[in-house]
């Protein structure tokens, strides 16, 4: 990880994030735990990657606000986090060069869509992320991170396509195994509420260390 920042989102990411996942693995038991080992890997080079970031001293200048956590019937919990770009974020880079022969510049992609077939779709696709990125015009202090993935969504779609049969036969939880599961989640919230992104850091390394 290039900052502490990195280092400690990724760690919380790895905690929160369906990344790789998708419903097909809850037929097929390969996959899943082929899916399940990756993930585990992944958290174990997040959490070594925060453990160095927070034995350095902390950053200052980049407090991290998250809105209070909303656990959803299904288990699964939400919060919105929110902080200062980072000053090396692309948004903030130099114009590149002018190209006299497109009359724009270099770093303009070359096209490949047209307007007879494509403009329309879009234009959509564009509203749709902006509408996603600024709550429907209503937050201006938006992430471009995130416009830029919905527009991502938008044109191209979920990242893994869905299966073409519907599974045969789930790995189903149990009423009980669900209860802790939202229990859990629960706890997370309440962990997660009014925080920093160091805090909630320390707090999942301390968790990980009671499971070892």
């Amino acid at each position: 990880m290039s900052t502490e920042r990195e280092a400690l989102a990724e760690l919380v990411a790895c905690c929160t994030e369906p990344a790789g996942w998708d419903v097909g693995m809850l037929a097929d038991r390969q996959r899943f735990n082929e899916m399940f080992a990756r993930s585990n890997d992944r958290l174990e080079a997040a959490l070594d990657a925060a453990r160095a970031a927070l034995a350095q001293p902390a950053v200052q200048g980049e407090p991290v606000a998250f809105s209070e956590p909303v656990v959803l019937p299904d288990g699964s919990a939400f919060a919105v986090a929110s902080w200062p770009l980072p000053k090396d974020h692309w948004l903030y880079a130099p114009r590149s060069e002018w190209d006299s022969k497109r009359d724009e510049y270099s770093e303009c992609p070359h096209p490949v869509l047209n307007h007879q077939e494509h403009r329309q779709a879009v234009i959509a696709a564009l509203r749709y992320a902006i509408r996603g990125a600024t709550m429907c015009g209503q937050e201006m202090d938006f992430d471009p991170d995130a416009l830029v993935q919905n527009a991502c969504y938008a044109l191209c779609g979920p990242f893994n396509s869905p299966p073409s049969q519907p599974p045969r036969e789930l790995l189903t939880l149990s009423d009980e195994q669900l209860d802790r599961v939202r229990g859990k989640l629960g706890a997370a919230a309440s962990m997660l509420s009014g925080k920093t992104l160091r805090e909630i850091a320390r707090a999942v390394l301390a968790a990980q260390e009671q499971k070892t």
